[in-house]
């Protein structure tokens, strides 16, 4: 027998298909049930014994989604990513799991995603995450189908929704000063001083080391930047892309509050009985631990808050860095390079749309070169 169809009740039937022999020699079967009509019965049968006959079949795994997740996520995707990487696909993964993790893998649907899908937003959570949290359940479940646990990745059956980023605010001149001069008198100034006239991301300020930076000849390397991982523990690691490892040259302004940190930092340590050492952070703490990345973003949102730049982010700072150079007619390849973009077109993309002037510039220059083959046409009187 290669398969028969029984009636289990009036518009459903079960399927009894063999799918082959086990390693002891004994027979498997499938016992699978079909609501609908017997016609329906009949097309599902015909389906796997088709497969089976070409050795397409898959027996359907018995793992459910929170455990082959776990699976995946210590014996795959750890080999393969960044720690910092790893850390934010746990924090989804777990996300996912909660809702989902009880279902075998066999017996996830569409409606079973799109239904995650519907409770994340009603909880607040934004669309750009959550098409995060849907690209990691879409690879896992790749993942599955190429290890043949599955036969299909129902994931791709599903659209996720369409992801509205956060406006980007860039400052002032006049605001960029204002907040810096609220903060001039605290530990935080030369690190907010630093990430506006950089441009630097905040891992790569909190990882640069004395040796990265050359007062003299005023410029910095980025070499390393740190982040804080779930469990607390600091990690340092190289830029996550070649373009990131970058040479950005310092204003002299931006010498002069180095420097001045670094002769706070001397004080410090000498009365600690310390010693700054090679590999020693620019930005910590008096006994040399790193700041946690939180508490500067959180410690800028109480400064912004109190001179009333409501709603400002702390990676705006970067944005505000990029838009002022651009409205200095700087070449958008100095630009790109400057902040680490992986493309100028990435720059130009991110950028473009925050600077309608440069459109009104270009029309004008336009307009310039034109002006004189309009002017020698002759003027023809009616």
């Amino acid at each position: 027998m290669r398969g028969a169809i029984l009636k289990w009740a009036k518009v459903s039937w079960t399927i009894i298909v063999d799918v082959g022999r086990g390693s002891d020699g004994r027979r498997n079967q499938r016992w699978i049930t079909v609501k609908g009509a017997r016609k329906e019965a009949e097309r599902r049968l015909a389906e796997i014994l088709n497969k089976v006959n070409n050795g397409l079949y898959i027996k359907p795994s018995q793992d459910t989604l929170g455990d082959f997740m776990g699976t995946w996520l210590v014996d795959h995707i750890s080999t393969r990513v960044r720690p910092t990487t790893l850390d934010g696909y746990r924090w989804r993964a777990k996300s996912i799991i909660d809702v989902l993790g009880h279902l075998r893998l066999c017996d996830l649907q569409p409606h079973h995603i799109q239904g995650y899908h519907r409770a994340k937003l009603d909880d607040g959570l934004s669309s750009a995450t959550l098409v995060k949290h849907h690209n990691l359940l879409r690879s896992s479940l790749a993942t599955a189908v190429r290890w043949k646990l599955i036969e299909h990745n129902v994931a791709e059956l599903v659209d996720p929704p369409r992801a509205w980023h956060k406006e980007m605010r860039a400052l002032t001149e006049e605001e960029a000063n204002l907040l810096l001069d609220s903060c001039k008198d605290t530990q935080w100034y030369p690190v907010l001083h630093t990430l506006i006239w950089t441009g630097l991301r905040r891992s790569e300020v909190l990882g640069l080391r004395w040796e990265d930076i050359d007062l003299d000849a005023a410029v910095l390397k980025v070499t390393r930047v740190l982040h804080q991982l779930d469990d607390g523990s600091f990690i340092r690691s190289g830029p996550k892309t070649p373009k990131a490892r970058r040479q950005v040259a310092l204003l002299p302004s931006s010498c002069q509050v180095l420097s001045a940190r670094r002769k706070i930092q001397e004080e410090d340590t000498s009365a600690l009985g310390l010693d700054i050492m090679p590999g020693t952070l620019v930005f910590s703490h008096p006994d040399g631990r790193p700041i946690r990345p939180d508490s500067v973003t959180q410690a800028f949102r109480r400064i912004a808050d109190k001179v009333g730049l409501y709603g400002v982010r702390l990676h705006d700072l970067r944005h505000t860095h990029a838009t002022l150079l651009m409205k200095l007619n700087v070449n958008p390849e100095v630009v790109s390079e400057r902040l680490g973009h992986s493309s100028t077109r990435l720059t130009m993309d991110t950028y473009s749309h925050m600077l309608p002037g440069l459109q009104a510039s270009a029309v004008a220059g336009l307009e310039g070169a034109l002006a004189p083959k309009v002017a020698m046409e002759p003027t023809v009187f009616i």
